[in-house]
């Protein structure tokens, strides 16, 4: 494999930049000057570690790439078949759970006309209770688990509170760019910066 090279005049002036970033002034017109000219040499600096970077990393991202490619024609199909199967699981469990609901009202609806007859009355917490289902199946290799998980869908954003949303960065800073100036709740301004030529 290649060395690692990064020329030795960048490597000496990356060590201690930070340093020499905290303890430079700029005071005067002159200090702006050199500031230019320092502003200048990180920037190549910067470029010059980020070829280095590039040229051992572009041929692993693209050996990378060509992996995961060559996987997803595999993979794709078995999350598909996965998923398939899941949802007839979850169709087959709701609809075992309904007959269940179904015939524990009809036993306790049976057991109210008893107790009428007998003129007697069934207490609110009486509950003909049929057990619920186990929850993990046993196959040949493998078992399967069901549960029930909290989550939600969106039905009225307006309606969301503040705390829960997000505001999309990109496409405000795409629409100040297209020169909208005034968004409510939020405050458009310039902020100075400095550009390296």
């Amino acid at each position: 494999m290649n060395e690692l090279k990064i020329p030795e005049q960048t490597e000496k002036f990356v060590v201690g930049i930070i340093e020499q970033a905290q303890g430079f002034i700029v005071n005067t017109d002159d200090d702006l000057r050199i500031s230019a000219d320092v502003l200048k040499k990180i920037k190549e600096a910067e470029k010059e570690v980020e070829n280095q970077r590039v040229f051992f990393t572009k041929p692993l991202n693209e050996q990378l790439k060509k992996i995961n490619e060559k996987f997803k024609v595999f993979s794709e199909p078995l999350k598909q078949a996965e998923q398939i199967i899941k949802e007839k699981v979850v169709a087959y469990v709701q609809k075992r759970e309904e007959e269940r609901k179904k015939e524990q009202a009809r036993l306790r609806r049976e057991e109210t006309l008893r107790a009428k007859e007998r003129g007697e009355t069934i207490p609110d917490e009486f509950r003909a209770e049929i057990p619920e289902f186990d929850k993990t199946t046993e196959g040949e290799i493998g078992a399967i688990t069901t549960r029930k998980r909290w989550t939600y869908e969106i039905i009225d954003f307006s309606k969301v509170p503040d705390k829960y949303k997000e505001i999309d960065a990109v496409k405000v800073n795409q629409a100040i760019r297209a020169g909208v100036r005034q968004i409510e709740g939020l405050k458009i301004y310039e902020k100075e910066e400095v550009a390296i030529k």
